[in-house]
């Protein structure tokens, strides 16, 4: 078995590390990056092992280092380790492929982060199309709603006080968000003073043209319905809730989720427990996973904790299931083994069975923080392990079929991980490199978010007014290379494809390799 949590690891090397032309073995503490010639993309190669059938796909994800908050970018990468995109480096978090207006989009989280103790963000929305170009931008005024930032940020300074957690389009077309508002309040419950402080985590439903706010619920508003009693809440308060700037979080809303008749699913990380809240703001049941008091009576394996990502796997009725990811550890808890969750709950006879449970019986994870679940489409499931950079495939047994790793422990981590049927069409136009070997010129050339051309055409000329076509060639992966016979002065290339519009790459100056 081997075992994973932070930095201690027993020894283990899997028996196939996939990787992209011009990947580099860096030294020991330093993870194999991939380099290419014409482009500056430079995405962390995957170690992948398939031990059975995955479904089709892209992985996506948004690979971030703790040494370089500021370094993160978005990935969209195959199973052979052929990067699609890599987006600009920047200040990111949960990345995720989406449908809005019927249309592929990509949405991800900007702004400032701010770590334990706070654990949280503020920043705003960005939703991309399909040739990568921003058509919304989703903000909350903290001004408009009383909102005030912890950490001592200046609320003048913030444009939108949107967290770090969700942003998840309904079927509706609307937006679900959280937002943090510091609230002076009484903590001597929980063992604090009476002149505390709380941060009180807000969910918001957004229309996405306009930002308008079409829902609102306070958990702070709503802490007496809360069935956890104080003496089980697995955050403890220890220094925290005396001052504005470091602010007690009571629940820690992390994901948000909605039914068809309108109600909510909401994981709170710290009560450890998930809620449904109609739309009047009424907590309707709890599922309470340690601790505390739940709606349900529980069969055996129904227990989680520290949880994340809980989303609507099936709704019937009367009989719901829920997935999500089970972390089961919080820093300096004692280790327990990660997974994923599949819990029905029967709403008539109030009885929560788990009905799958993922957990690799070969390699033990134990994930502190972040993490989801993604059930595909034909009944296998993405398991993203979030704070190691880990993601696994299960089959609809439960048997792994793909083990992924792109980063070393308590390195990099990645909020949520995903698989999509992306297609990529960039308004930007291709890159070419090209250099004399002094026998034949080498062209590299590559389109960063291109799914759908097919081939390349490399023109040349002794003059950049003097172009003709010189070769035809596949395309071959992100970076295609070829080599044309003698000496060239000036290289451009167009890639080629049955929905790819004519747009040429600039034409460049031959140099010696």
């Amino acid at each position: 078995m081997r075992l994973f949590m932070l930095g201690f690891a027993v020894s283990y090397i899997l028996p196939c590390l996939v990787r992209g032309q011009g990947s580099e073995n860096q030294s020991h503490n330093s993870w194999p990056i991939q380099s290419f010639k014409s482009s500056s993309a430079r995405p962390p190669s995957l170690l992948v092992e398939k031990t059975g059938k995955t479904e089709s796909g892209l992985l996506s994800f948004s690979p971030f280092g703790w040494k370089c908050q500021e370094c993160s970018s978005f990935v969209i990468i195959s199973d052979e380790n052929e990067l699609i995109w890599q987006s600009a480096l920047g200040t990111f978090s949960s990345f995720n492929p989406q449908t809005l207006y019927g249309n592929q989009v990509l949405v991800y989280w900007t702004g400032t982060i701010l770590p334990r103790p706070w654990g949280m963000g503020i920043g705003q929305i960005e939703i991309l199309d399909s040739t990568y170009n921003n058509i919304y931008t989703v903000s909350i005024s903290g001004k408009e709603q009383n909102l005030v930032p912890a950490a001592g940020l200046d609320a003048s300074k913030l444009p939108s006080f949107i967290d770090i957690h969700e942003g998840t389009i309904t079927p509706e077309n609307t937006i679900l968000v959280t937002a943090y508002n510091t609230t002076e309040y009484d903590l001597t419950a929980f063992g604090g003073p009476a002149d505390g402080w709380m941060h009180d985590c807000v969910l918001y439903e957004l229309d996405i043209k306009t930002n308008r706010v079409l829902h609102r619920w306070s958990a702070l508003e709503h802490i007496d319905a809360y069935a956890v009693p104080y003496g089980d809440l697995k955050y403890p308060l220890g220094d925290m809730g005396r001052n504005r700037t470091h602010p007690y979080d009571f629940t820690h809303i992390n994901s948000v989720d909605k039914f068809r008749d309108g109600s909510y699913l909401i994981s709170s990380r710290h009560t450890c427990a998930v809620y449904r809240v109609a739309a009047d703001g009424t907590i309707l049941w709890v599922l309470q996973g340690q601790g505390g008091k739940s709606s349900f009576v529980h069969r055996p394996g129904v227990s989680f904790c520290f949880q994340h990502d809980a989303r609507i796997y099936r709704d019937s009725g009367t009989i719901i299931t829920i997935s999500l990811f089970n972390n089961d550890n919080d820093f300096g808890t004692p280790p327990r083994v990660s997974t994923a969750l599949f819990i029905t709950l029967d709403t008539v006879q109030m009885t929560a069975v788990v009905e799958r449970e993922l957990t690799d019986p070969t390699e033990s994870l134990f994930s502190p923080a972040m993490g989801n679940v993604q059930p595909l489409p034909h009944g296998n499931s993405l398991v993203g392990y979030g704070f190691l950079p880990y993601l696994k495939e299960y089959d609809a047994a439960g048997n792994v079929v793909m083990r992924v790793q792109w980063g070393y422990i308590n390195a990099a981590s990645a909020y949520r991980a995903s698989r999509t049927k992306w297609i990529g069409k960039p308004t930007t136009p291709p890159a070419v490199y090209a250099c004399y070997d002094g026998r034949n010129t080498q062209v590299f050339m590559s389109w960063n978010g291109s799914t759908e051309h097919k081939s390349w055409s490399v023109m040349a000329g002794d003059e950049p007014w003097r172009m003709a076509k010189r070769k035809r060639v596949p395309s071959s992966g992100f970076e295609t290379m070829c080599e044309v016979i003698g000496g060239l002065r000036y290289v451009q290339v167009e890639p080629e494809g049955d929905n790819v519009s004519p747009v040429n790459s600039s034409i460049v100056k031959v140099v010696n390799c």
